[in-house]
């Protein structure tokens, strides 16, 4: 999870580009994760709970980030949405 998530904050914190983020997706996985959480939680999984905590926050960042930094691009994503004029 941390492999997948990190480079897609990192992007958005520090380039402030929000290109190819669904805030709504995003949103829904995390209440996904909460009721799997909700499942560790009763089965008493440690190692699931600490997952699906990891989880929600990883995701509860994009989603902050995502809106934060609505419609903004960085260089490199502006380029490849530009149209060329060609």
């Amino acid at each position: 999870m941390i492999a997948a998530y990190a480079p897609q904050i990192w992007h958005l914190y520090r380039e402030h580009c929000s290109a190819g983020i669904s805030v709504r997706a995003n949103a829904l996985w995390i209440g996904g994760s909460l009721l799997f959480l909700g499942h560790a939680m009763i089965i008493e999984d440690p190692v699931f709970m600490l997952v699906q905590v990891v989880n929600v926050l990883a995701l509860s960042s994009i989603v902050v980030l995502a809106r934060r930094y609505s419609g903004q691009l960085c260089e490199l994503h502006a380029r490849r949405l530009r149209p060329t004029g060609r």
